[in-house]
């Protein structure tokens, strides 16, 4: 029972992983929505739920199931007690597209159609592309500057949190008795 405890854990583990909060400016700088003024791409005959799949795969997106289903596979194969055919009904059941079509909605609640047309022309340019392949260095640098960050915050809070040492008063030397 124990075990399959550890399993969810696992699980819920990895896809936890690969997500991180950014802050973006409320509005876009000017020049980027001159430059993006109706564009001969044919994006604008694509559903919105074709956007979020196009966005998905230029952003790498659309492989997050198959990363988080390969990390799984390592870490279940060091597990002792699953049962002997676990692994392989694991890798039958696995769909990355089911995934995918979990993560759609939530890009079809945050994102509006002229949002998703942008970002999706955007990540189409020179400059798009290469913010895609820096942002994975980015976000990992960003991360261990944010953990350290979180750890000494800890620690000054925990330091603070503390009652203040009492100084330890000199014992007293014995007195001879005559």
């Amino acid at each position: 029972m124990a075990n399959f405890r550890s399993l969810g854990v696992v699980t819920l583990s990895f896809l936890g992983v690969g997500c991180a909060a950014g802050s973006v400016p409320a509005k876009a700088p000017e020049s980027f929505s001159a430059v993006h003024q109706a564009p001969a791409d044919n994006l604008d005959k694509l559903s919105n739920e074709q956007l979020v799949d196009k966005l998905l795969v230029q952003t790498g997106s659309a492989q997050l199931g198959e990363q988080i289903f390969d990390a799984m596979v390592v870490q279940f194969q060091g597990m002792q007690n699953l049962p002997p055919t676990f692994l392989q009904h694991l890798k039958e059941g696995m769909n990355p597209d089911e995934l995918t079509a979990l993560i759609r909605p939530i890009y079809l609640k945050a994102y509006d159609r002229k949002t998703l047309l942008a970002v999706v022309r955007f990540y189409d340019t020179e400059e798009g592309k290469k913010v895609i392949v820096g942002l994975p260095r980015v976000m990992s640098e960003a991360m261990a500057v944010g953990q350290k960050w979180g750890k000494d915050l800890a620690d000054k809070a925990l330091a603070a949190s503390r009652p203040p040492a009492t100084p330890a008063t000199p014992a007293t030397p014995a007195t001879p008795q005559p």
